[in-house]
């Protein structure tokens, strides 16, 4: 439970063995990703869980296009994230 916040991070090398698992696994109540780097491009970045009732991920460097995936909530705010 609990809200968890990433902020300015940078993300690289993750799924070493490629077996599409994302940077981000979200399971808390809340989870903001701002401002992030991703830098391994064509991999997925995040996942949002079912049970996250607030998801924030604005402004991010999403190299190779965005690949999140999270059930369709009115309380997610996923937009403005670059995919260069």
């Amino acid at each position: 439970s609990g809200q968890v916040s990433f902020d300015n991070c940078h993300f690289a090398m993750w799924d070493m063995e490629n077996k599409g698992a994302p940077a981000i696994v979200a399971n808390c109540e809340g989870v903001a990703v701002r401002n992030c780097d991703f830098v391994d491009g064509g991999k997925r970045q995040i996942r949002v869980g079912p049970g996250v009732k607030s998801a924030v991920i604005t402004g991010n460097r999403l190299r190779g296009g965005a690949r999140i995936e999270a059930d369709a909530n009115e309380n997610f705010a996923i937009g403005m994230n670059s995919p260069a």
